[in-house]
């Protein structure tokens, strides 16, 4: 979310794309999404063991007071535990699951990012696991092909750069590194490449120290 301070000076360093989604967004982007009935029951299985009430998602398009119903079932509004804010986030995965071709929501945050005034904006994107295996390279380049196209349009108004979230355990996080490494091999005479701007670890931290990081950092040195 945009916070004044970053505002004031119209550069946002630290957002997470999907993270940026409002309840009127989801709202408004989940009427034309192809609704996936089981995911949509599990974002509920997992809503309702940390909450103790399960929502009703078809309620949401489908009743007078629907963005209501789920804005209360979305939005994180006071301070608690990781599992309350991930059974909240689990709504965007069962709506919109990660594509390797598909910058649409990128595209809706930097449209409005752009028309609240921001001129730099970093995005930091989430690769899921079953991109790996095929569709990391097209993903990566979906978007920082959709972050140039944005920004050479919006020129000398608005940029916006790719920083791409890995796990935190060493294992997956050296695969990814290789990953990014690779793409970037392949792409540096491209010009979409220079969008691709940083790292960022993602998920639960605790249990994951700084020190136990200290061959990443000596690598990419």
């Amino acid at each position: 979310m945009i916070n004044e301070f970053s505002k004031s000076f119209d550069t946002e360093l630290h957002v997470h794309l999907y993270g940026c989604l409002t309840a009127e967004d989801v709202w408004e982007l989940g009427q034309d999404a192809l609704k996936d009935e089981a995911k949509l029951e599990w974002f509920c299985d997992e809503f309702e063991k940390v909450e103790g009430r399960r929502p009703d998602w078809r309620k949401y398009w489908t009743n007078l007071s629907g963005i209501e119903l789920l804005r209360k079932d979305y939005e994180f509004t006071s301070p608690g535990p990781f599992p309350a804010f991930q059974s909240r986030f689990n709504l965007l995965h069962a709506l919109f699951p990660i594509k390797s071709n598909d910058a649409s929501v990128l595209k809706k945050v930097m449209q409005r990012d752009a028309a609240a005034g921001l001129r730099h904006v970093e995005y930091r994107c989430f690769v899921p696991p079953y991109l790996i295996e095929g569709g990391f390279s097209e993903y990566v380049t979906t978007l920082t092909s959709a972050a140039a196209k944005f920004s050479m349009e919006r020129a000398g108004e608005f940029t916006a750069r790719i920083i791409l979230s890995i796990p935190r355990i060493n294992v997956a996080a050296a695969a990814r590194w290789q990953e990014i490494k690779n793409w970037l091999l392949a792409n540096q005479n491209k010009a979409e490449a220079r969008y691709l701007v940083g790292i960022d670890f993602c998920q639960t931290e605790e249990g994951f120290p700084p020190e136990e990081k200290a061959w990443f950092f000596s690598e990419i040195e």
